[in-house]
């Protein structure tokens, strides 16, 4: 009954980078709008530019998922930039959740699932982040 809890309330995780996202998208990448500053997945290679924030969520969930806490995040698409070559789903878990998420009434609703991971029970979780019209203009 606890677990249930838990995925009903959303792993902090999960809200702190979709919050992050939004925020990012919405108010710091508005501002450079119009400015010399260049919003890119390419940030790294222009001097003058900022990641788009499915780039910065990218790098995020990179950090977060080094830190070795026992937490992984990871930011994935059918649809990645063609820039990012590992960005499709990666094995059944990934591709079953993107299935799920697309057909689902109910797109805040999470996709998670508890596997065997490296002999540790683990929770799989998945939810949609939908790009906001900031995010693709």
């Amino acid at each position: 009954m606890s677990h249930l809890n838990f995925i009903h309330k959303r792993p902090l995780l999960t809200v702190a980078r979709n919050t992050f996202h939004s925020f990012y998208s919405s108010d710091v990448v508005a501002r450079v709008k119009g400015s010399e500053v260049a919003v890119s997945s390419r940030y790294k290679e222009l001097e003058t530019s900022i990641p788009v924030p499915a780039t910065l969520s990218i790098e995020l969930a990179n950090r977060i998922s080094a830190l070795e806490s026992g937490v992984s995040t990871r930011l994935y698409s059918d649809f990645p930039f063609a820039t990012r070559l590992n960005g499709g789903p990666r094995g059944p878990f990934e591709s079953l959740a993107l299935s799920n998420l697309r057909f689902a009434e109910d797109r805040a609703l999470p996709f998670y699932r508890y596997e065997m991971i490296a002999g540790q029970q683990t929770l799989r979780y998945a939810k949609s982040l939908v790009m906001a019209e900031s995010c693709v203009a």
